[in-house]
């Protein structure tokens, strides 16, 4: 068996060309065609292995194989109010979004996150955190979650639908016996008037780009759009990490 140098999916690393075996030759030789025309639904590197029965197996870490199934689910039959994909360069990082669900403080909000993976999964769930600054009992400052299924609780049957229709589900159904933001979780319990406005703030904060909430700050803004620099420099939807 031959180890081929890789086959390139929507683009990446266009200086490589794939070795593909043609069917069974006299002299068994394995030959260069034209690179074939592959479409899958995400951008990463698969590195390939060919075999001179002319049998093409793609060799894929499991993590790997996880996430592209994972993101054809998600982008064949996405769950509502969620979306997400990884990262043009990185298949183990995802950009997502979280719209707020409907008759909570957080309707009309788009969310923004940040899923980093590790080879573990998915035996072990992502790392997830909020670029979009939040007010909410169960999420702390620096955007990261206090969530069951991303701790505990997680079985590797869990796929990014099933996080981000729960990350949904959290901001729907607040733990205020569990907080992560203690002043949040007050505010549910005693003063729910006020916990509203908060978060009314953070959805219009979730509208803004961040060179609008820059500005904002510069002419010395509102409260919501000074609420922005909180964590300046993650709270933009970036398509990679820095």
């Amino acid at each position: 068996m031959i180890r081929g140098p890789g086959l390139l999916i929507h683009g990446l690393h266009e200086g490589m060309k794939p070795r593909v075996a043609l069917p069974p030759q006299p002299n068994n030789t394995l030959f260069q065609p034209p690179r074939p025309s592959i479409s899958l639904p995400t951008l990463v590197f698969v590195p390939l292995l060919y075999h001179a029965s002319n049998d093409l197996l793609i060799s894929l870490s499991i993590s790997w194989r996880r996430l592209i199934r994972d993101f054809k689910r998600l982008s064949t039959d996405p769950p509502g109010g969620v979306s997400g994909s990884p990262c043009p360069d990185n298949i183990m990082l995802w950009n997502a979004v979280i719209f707020g669900p409907g008759d909570t403080p957080f309707e009309d909000g788009t969310f923004k996150l940040l899923l980093t993976f590790e080879e573990s999964y998915p035996n072990k769930p992502p790392s997830v955190k909020f670029l979009s600054r939040m007010f909410h009992p169960n999420v702390y400052a620096n955007g990261e979650l206090c969530l069951d299924i991303l701790q505990n609780r997680w079985s590797p049957t869990y796929d990014v639908a099933a996080i981000l229709t729960s990350i949904q589900s959290l901001l729907h159904d607040p733990n205020p016996n569990s907080p992560a933001n203690a002043e949040a979780a007050q505010l549910y319990r005693e003063n729910m008037k006020e916990y509203v406005r908060r978060v009314k703030a953070t959805v219009e904060e979730s509208w803004l780009d961040p060179e609008e909430v820059q500005a904002a700050n510069g002419a010395g803004g509102s409260e919501t759009a000074s609420a922005m620099s909180v964590e300046e420099g993650e709270g933009s939807f970036r398509s990679s990490p820095a």
